[in-house]
């Protein structure tokens, strides 16, 4: 599952934003993915990029990623979620620069950190207004954990037939 020695991690990170691509649009909100100059001059790239504000007057950025609870830094004073908490942490900090202009969010998954607890509680709220189904965020979450498991599948089944 490390990032660092399995190229086929991009498969979770590409499942994983896909599914909060087609929960923002299903939002209400058009936005992009991951492409070059997304914020114009800068040379950050973050995963997506609402087009059109999404709060407080403010486009959303998001970048994800895959944080391994079990590596030597987020072992050290180990608590539950720490790992998700030190990756949302990094994130802001990589992404400070752009932080007047757009709503940042890093989305931690794997234990949500609490700042993707509140994105995705905010992004599963919108539906509920646009279809008055009270399950959507409930959905929107379950969305997550199966483009996990299956990223998982893919990262470990190409691990193992691939040597």
């Amino acid at each position: 599952f490390s990032c660092k020695i399995n190229n086929e991690r991009f498969l979770r990170h590409q499942a994983l934003n896909e599914t909060i691509h087609r929960s923002i649009t299903s939002a209400g909100f058009s936005n992009l993915m991951e492409r070059t100059n997304l914020l114009n001059a800068s040379t950050l790239r973050p995963d997506g990029l609402t087009t059109t504000p999404f709060y407080k007057g403010k486009s959303l950025a998001w970048d994800v990623t895959c944080p391994h609870p079990l590596t030597n830094t987020n072992l050290i004073n180990f608590r539950p979620f720490r790992a998700a908490e030190i990756a949302e942490t990094k994130k802001l900090e990589k992404y400070d620069s752009i932080q007047s202009n757009y709503y940042f969010q890093p989305i931690a998954i794997g234990a949500f950190g609490p700042l993707t607890e509140k994105l995705i509680s905010k992004i599963g709220k919108h539906p509920i207004f646009k279809t008055g189904d009270k399950r959507a965020c409930t959905f929107f979450k379950q969305r997550i954990s199966l483009a996990i498991q299956r990223g998982n599948y893919k990262t470990i089944s190409f691990s193992l037939f691939s040597n």
